[in-house]
């Protein structure tokens, strides 16, 4: 089971946490529901609230689900599940059914799914979305580096409005 925690109230580095394995972005809309690995995100505080980041690009099976959708989740895995971060972050979900193929438990949160078998979860709330563009990189090596083809993320920023930690 879990209990729920203010942002405050975590004990453990987030960092640690995403040195583990990076945490699955699930989202549902219109009954697609879809999750796949980031690793490229931060959390902090932003407009009096406790937020979490992520980037999508438009290639993505998740892109058009988390960009109709109002909310997300990220559930952080844990050592455990190793393989199956890095199977959701390969396989695309509009080929294959990966929540079930690594058999994960979709439960649902205010409407938002999230698994029961991470160690954390965070809901969120979408309060923005916007496009990194090319003018904006001061550093236009990121450009050449990670953009060569000019696949722009979208940035999604969600007001954390719960956090479910894992109860020993």
């Amino acid at each position: 089971g879990f209990k729920t925690v203010l942002p405050y109230e975590l004990k453990e580095n987030v960092f640690d946490f995403i040195k583990k394995g990076c945490p699955l972005l699930s989202s549902e809309c219109d009954g697609k529901l879809n999750t796949m690995t980031v690793n490229w995100g931060q959390m902090g505080y932003l407009w009096n609230k406790c937020v979490t980041t992520v980037y999508v690009r438009t290639q993505r099976y998740t892109f058009p689900i988390i960009d109709s959708s109002d909310t997300y989740s990220l559930c952080f895995m844990g050592d455990g599940y190793t393989k199956q971060v890095a199977y959701c972050g390969k396989v695309s979900g509009r080929d294959e059914d990966k929540i079930a193929n690594c058999g994960f438990t979709v439960a649902y949160r205010d409407g938002v799914p999230y698994f029961e078998e991470a160690e954390l979860v965070l809901i969120c709330r979408k309060c923005y979305s916007s496009w990194l563009d090319e003018s904006g990189f001061v550093d236009k090596s990121i450009v050449e580096n990670c953009y060569s083809q000019k696949d722009f993320h979208k940035m999604f920023i969600g007001e954390i409005t719960e956090m479910l930690v894992r109860e020993d």
